[in-house]
């Protein structure tokens, strides 16, 4: 049976997204002044969506690291 993303997957796909809520709302911001520079900024994320998301794909939860105590 197909495992669901878990809870360490949606932090890290969350984390992904408020990342590039900052960073295009600083290139917006930017760009408002300076439009070549805001289009830069916004490009340079681009390729951070290609890259994999750990725990995105349904990877087990208990193969992450975990912090040692």
């Amino acid at each position: 049976m197909p495992q669901g993303l878990g809870p360490f997957g949606a932090r890290a796909i969350g984390r992904r997204f408020a990342l590039a809520l900052v960073w295009i709302g600083s290139g917006i911001l930017v760009g408002a002044f300076v439009p070549i520079a805001g289009v830069a900024i916004i490009a340079a994320f681009l390729p951070a969506y290609y890259l994999p998301i750990r725990g995105e794909y349904g990877e087990n939860d208990d193969t992450a690291e975990q912090p040692a105590d």
